[in-house]
């Protein structure tokens, strides 16, 4: 199983690295990081094989999974959901076996207010 944490994790990282790479960015505004829930989607798929919340004291996540390409998906509670793989052209990430991939910074859009 895939691992999501926005938390450094010791010697199990290491291990990892060796079957693993990493998907790593940041989620923004600050008022979305309690809410915010990443999801990390093989291309071509529906279902995450990773999801979590981010640090609550930055922002970041970084996700443990296997080499391959994926889409990231962020949902936050008053701000619209970004897919990466809904976006015209999709945007996706590759995954390389003992690195970070940097996904950047994912800037949410607020809800408008009905």
């Amino acid at each position: 199983a895939a691992l999501l944490t926005g938390h450094a994790f010791g010697l199990e990282l290491d291990e990892m690295l060796d079957t693993y790479g990493a998907l790593a960015g940041v989620v923004a505004p600050e008022a979305a990081w309690e809410s915010a829930v990443v999801s990390i989607i093989p291309e071509g798929g529906t279902t995450a094989i990773a999801s979590g919340s981010v640090n609550s004291e930055d922002g970041s996540f970084r996700a443990m999974v296997p080499a391959g390409t994926y889409t990231v998906k962020v949902v936050a509670t008053g701000y619209e959901t970004y897919d990466s793989g809904a976006l015209d052209p999709a945007v996706t990430f590759v995954a390389v076996v003992g690195a970070d991939t940097d996904v950047g910074t994912i800037t949410l859009t607020a809800e408008a207010a009905s």
